[in-house]
């Protein structure tokens, strides 16, 4: 944790019953192994605070004892885990962060992040780094990404659209206590 390091050794992968990977703090991190999917032991991956990350590793939806995953990274790379990849992290919880969802292209990719069944998260946090080439695929993106309705915290970052989904418009969030809107500049309501 709170290293400089930009890349983990490939033998990282190799520690098949690892249950806990903290990098917290590892600003300049650019990359996970690319076999990280081989951990299926892996229940805590903290990379929060890796900012510099330019995707996650493939097949990262493997890990389905993962609880842990403060942040995951969309890529226009195709070798790289698509959006789709937490669908099947049933056990995640806590705080989720789904950042550069600039690169989330396929609509489809989206919905199959199944957001509405990871009811143990409590906070959510939507962050696009700058805007996709159509607002319109921003917008359909958000819908996509209904969460479940147990959310505490929700924020929605750097979001180009014009208005927000009618999930985010909505009563439907009992347990809400906070809720972020940041540099939304476009939206008209």
């Amino acid at each position: 944790s709170y290293t400089a390091i930009t890349c983990m050794p490939k033998s990282t992968s190799t520690l098949y019953n690892l249950q806990t990977l903290i990098l917290e703090g590892c600003y300049k991190l650019m990359s996970l192994p690319a076999d990280l999917s081989n951990l299926i032991k892996l229940r805590h991956l903290n990379n929060s605070g890796a900012y510099s990350l330019e995707g996650m590793p493939s097949q990262l939806g493997r890990l389905t004892n993962l609880q842990s995953l403060p942040l995951f990274v969309a890529s226009e790379d195709s070798d790289q885990s698509g959006i789709r990849e937490i669908g099947p992290l049933l056990h995640l919880r806590r705080t989720l962060c789904l950042s550069k969802l600039e690169n989330v292209t396929d609509v489809e990719d989206a919905r199959r992040a199944n957001l509405k069944w990871k009811e143990r998260l409590d906070s959510l946090v939507l962050e696009w780094s700058r805007s996709s080439n159509t607002r319109e695929m921003e917008s359909v993106v958000l819908d996509m990404l209904h969460p479940h309705t147990k959310l505490k915290e929700f924020t929605i970052k750097s979001y180009a659209g014009k208005e927000f989904s009618s999930w985010v418009e909505g009563s439907f969030f009992f347990n809400m206590v906070l809720v972020g809107l940041e540099e939304g500049n476009n939206c008209l309501s």
